[in-house]
């Protein structure tokens, strides 16, 4: 299976000196368990510029597991899923950030905004350049300047959203 780590062609191949802070890997069907609190397919996915861009996220789940916790689940067929467990809530949104580095690249930072409360729709983010962090007893907190790639995050009806 191949790593949906970083994502081409903005970012070479994951190799195992990849770094992950905020998350984990897993191998597709391996995902937490728990209730399926939201579903995602993204759409209009467009670059800095506003062109269209096939660079984005895949299909977003928000899991709730057994201990309350919620988790966000990317997967894409494939691939290996992304497990995001950094989160908190900002507004309306739930947010949940990634930051990935490999040898190869500079570290990048994948922000997914979901509606904390009632199903809506929400929204994907690539953060490459002008991005920063600070630790929070939960994990961390990013802001950046710019992303690289947005994605609309609609709800999947088909999955009972």
């Amino acid at each position: 299976m191949k790593t949906l780590l970083l994502v081409a062609p903005l970012l070479a191949s994951a190799c195992d000196s990849a770094r992950i802070a905020g998350g984990n890997v897993v191998a597709s069907g391996t995902e937490p368990a728990g209730s399926l609190a939201g579903a995602w397919t993204p759409s209009d996915c467009r670059d800095a510029r506003g062109a269209p861009s096939a660079v984005g996220a895949g299909a977003v789940k928000l899991i709730r597991k057994a201990d309350g916790r919620f988790v966000l689940v990317e997967t894409r067929a494939g691939y290996d899923s992304i497990v995001v467990v950094n989160s908190f809530v900002r507004g309306q949104d739930r947010v949940f950030q990634l930051a990935l580095k490999s040898a190869a690249s500079a570290p990048f930072l994948r922000e997914y905004r979901v509606p904390a409360a009632r199903p809506g729709p929400g929204r994907f983010v690539l953060v490459a350049r002008q991005w920063d962090s600070r630790d929070t007893d939960d994990g961390f907190t990013a802001w950046y300047v710019k992303p690289a790639v947005t994605c609309a995050l609609l709800p999947d009806r088909a999955a009972g959203t």
